[in-house]
């Protein structure tokens, strides 16, 4: 049963699951006030499509083919009539929702963890993670003479076809062909770079690559250049990253694809920074920023200002107590007093400067002198009355 979902994110959002995140990112990449782009389900209440990472777009100008961005940016917005449960879910736990890993960050939220290739391939038994797909949409193969295609689960292979021999099992056209292969001939099947055997009747393997879209890779430089796979042992392309690697180029936070050949955009992060916390956290969701940028705040006695990245605050000023921090104002106000000093009234009572160090105080208990003339700020004491003659 689908609980209903709702999306609660932005500075405020932030400010209120800051501290559960942190838990999170702690494990991998120190200590910042952080979290993924929420998404947050409510308790009850009728099912709402969650937020996920924009449609693939072409390749940003002048990146490769191997680091092609696609995505769009989600908002930090708050949808209307939403209002945070009190309790969604037990601390740690996992739970699928169809593709999505979900993880409870602090008892109140379920966070977008991991992007699985379909719901099949998530586990929620902890700790939760998406298993490696088996291959990738629409992928074929031949095995023997059979013709298979790739489930819908991406965990399975569904036969299509059985062929009058293996050399006439094309994966690459997805039929059988008509006759056999012919001397010579090269595909990729099962990731394996296989050339026609000389009999025409099977395959041999020439080399085994990481994936099948490596192989491909490989086989397609062989044929625009000939020449240097000639007189030589063909060498798999080396994969670009590793399955479900996540990482950033500036402020995108990116995720190897099935073929390991190159990196698709997840989303857009609000600062590079941001993007780094939540690929070293294995998230495949930004981290919303903590502050808003320039932003002042007082802890414990310190200035701080919301740092570039907006990742969190950074030292501006320690103050001489947490009364004199300003940050209205941006700036530690001058302390009325010095620790220690004292201050005599004209009634001769004789003050001490408050631990705020904002002004004088009546001490405790009180402290007063039998004369004003009597009374030394300076000694923080109480002259003796001179004895008469």
């Amino acid at each position: 049963m689908r609980v209903s979902s709702w999306v609660w994110s932005g500075p405020r959002a932030a400010d209120a699951l800051r501290r559960g995140a942190a838990a999170g990112l702690c494990l991998s990449s120190g200590c910042t006030d952080l979290l993924g782009d929420v998404r947050v389900e409510s308790s009850s209440g009728p099912s709402t499509q969650m937020l996920m990472p924009g449609p693939s777009a072409e390749p940003e100008r002048g990146a490769s083919a191997r680091d092609s961005d696609a995505g769009a940016a989600s908002p930090f917005e708050l949808d209307a009539g939403a209002a945070p449960p009190a309790l969604a879910c037990e601390r740690g736990d996992f739970r699928c929702d169809e593709h999505q890993l979900l993880y409870c960050m602090d008892g109140s939220a379920w966070v977008l963890w991991q992007l699985c290739d379909s719901a099949a391939l998530c586990t929620s038994e902890s700790p939760g993670r998406c298993l490696p797909s088996v291959c990738e949409p629409g992928e074929q193969r031949c095995d023997g003479p059979t013709l298979q295609r790739c489930n819908g689960d991406l965990n399975g292979w569904d036969a299509v076809e059985t062929c009058a021999s293996p050399a006439h099992c094309d994966p690459e056209a997805e039929a059988c062909r008509t006759a056999p292969c012919e001397l010579g001939q090269q595909r990729c099947n099962r990731g394996e770079l296989q050339q026609c055997r000389a009999d025409l009747l099977d395959w041999d393997v020439l080399q085994t690559c990481a994936t099948q879209a490596l192989c491909r890779r490989t086989l397609t430089q062989c044929e625009e250049a000939p020449a240097s796979c000639e007189g030589q042992a063909i060498a798999c392309e080396e994969p670009v990253c590793e399955a479900d690697q996540k990482g950033c180029n500036g402020a995108r936070l990116r995720q190897c694809n099935p073929g390991r050949a190159g990196f698709t955009l997840l989303e857009a992060c609000a600062s590079a920074e941001l993007c780094e916390a939540s690929a070293a956290n294995g998230q495949a969701s930004c981290m919303p920023p903590v502050c808003e940028r320039r932003e002042l705040r007082c802890s414990e006695g310190a200035l701080e200002r919301c740092g570039a990245g907006r990742a969190g605050f950074e030292l501006v000023e320690q103050c001489a107590s947490p009364a004199l921090c300003n940050a209205a104002a941006g700036a530690c106000e001058l302390p009325a007093c010095e620790a220690g000093s004292h201050e005599c009234t004209a009634e001769g009572e004789l003050l001490a400067c408050n631990s705020d160090r904002t002004g004088y105080v009546s001490q405790s208990p009180p402290v007063v002198c039998d004369e004003p003339a009597l009374c030394e700020a300076a000694r923080g004491r109480c002259r003796r009355p001179a004895r008469e003659k």
